[in-house]
């Protein structure tokens, strides 16, 4: 057969992991098929110009990984069973406990259908970058979460994202916009947290200022700041975004909002040394459920992340593309 692979000298990658990679990708996308025979090792190598012993340890690697059989005296082929599998690469910003739910949801979705590997890119645009590239002809989906340093121009990164065929995209937690269609389970972070807030208006009402704790390395996305303050606009309340928590005093009639569990853990702390009483002169509204939060009594509003997790599987194994709106809750506690 004639069969050809395009290699890449100044590539970081090594030439035999090029090989085995293109190999994989052609298996596993059915390109190649069971029992189809390979290249010898004599004919890859005047083909592509490659050493004989670069090809074998390719090949040696390709048997080992349970792509290839070979049969003495007659050649190399595609084994039974090898491509079953899809592959999905997972992209997410930082690893969470609320990360992980939706790792978790969205492996037990998917089940034996595809090989998920997951990889960080600590909301970095260039690590992102680098990953989306070296891997764009690997895999059969991309899911990702497109959070990045705060400032990061969007141009940025959807340049990035406009690389990924959009049949393969799957795209979590935030929304973004491209012309085709593709799949998206998404927080609507403003209007959550408006709508919430305002289903609950009555728990405000004890409260004349709300706080919302915001550091400027948090990056957490600016639509949060967009839905508490137009619900406090709303409430005729006055609004404060805090971004040095560690400094301010607190004061009764607040209510705070706070994204992560330090900046929690240090407010109880304040409330309890000015020996306020929580829910009556000191309010709390915290992101992100949490047993610990169930067992302080701590309101929470929250995106259902395991639902984020399944929702993306099901999509998947159902072909089924467009965007989908992830369910919000408010749990109602002691706190407020």
């Amino acid at each position: 057969m004639t069969y050809t692979i395009k290699i890449n000298p100044g590539h970081k990658t090594t030439k035999k992991e090029q090989i085995v990679n293109a190999f994989v990708n052609d298996i596993e996308s059915g390109f190649l098929k069971f029992n189809e025979k390979l290249p010898s090792i004599n004919e890859f190598s005047k083909t592509h110009k490659i050493a004989r012993e670069t090809i074998e340890k390719a090949y040696k690697l390709l048997k080992q990984k349970g792509y290839i059989i070979s049969i003495p005296g007659i050649g190399n082929y595609v084994a039974k069973g090898a491509g079953n599998q899809n592959k999905i690469l997972m992209l997410v910003n930082k690893i969470s406990e609320y990360k992980n739910d939706i790792y978790e949801a969205f492996i037990k979705v998917i089940g034996s259908y595809a090989k998920v590997e997951l990889k960080i890119y600590h909301y970095d645009p260039k690590l992102f970058r680098e990953i989306i590239v070296e891997n764009l002809d690997q895999f059969d989906y991309f899911v990702i979460m497109p959070h990045f340093y705060a400032g990061t121009p969007e141009a940025e990164f959807m340049e990035v994202i406009a690389m990924i065929d959009p049949k393969k995209l799957v795209v979590l937690d935030k929304e973004i916009f491209i012309h085709e269609e593709y799949i998206s389970i998404y927080q609507d972070f403003r209007n959550d947290i408006f709508d919430a807030f305002s289903k609950q208006e009555e728990l405000f009402q004890k409260y004349d200022h709300l706080k919302i704790i915001f550091r400027p390395d948090s990056h957490h996305p600016e639509e949060i700041l967009d839905g508490v303050k137009e619900f406090a606009t709303k409430q005729t309340l006055k609004f404060s975004t805090v971004h040095h928590f560690d400094v301010m005093e607190i004061s009764p009639g607040e209510v705070y909002i706070t994204l992560n569990d330090t900046d929690l853990g240090k407010l109880i702390n304040k409330i309890r040394i000015h020996d306020y009483t929580l829910g009556k002169e000191i309010g709390i509204v915290s992101f992100n459920e949490t047993i610990l939060k169930e067992l302080l009594d701590i309101t929470v509003i929250s995106t259902d992340f395991k639902a984020m997790g399944e929702k993306a599987g099901h999509m998947i194994l159902n072909r089924e593309l467009g965007k989908y709106r992830n369910s919000f809750v408010f749990l109602r506690r002691g706190s407020l």
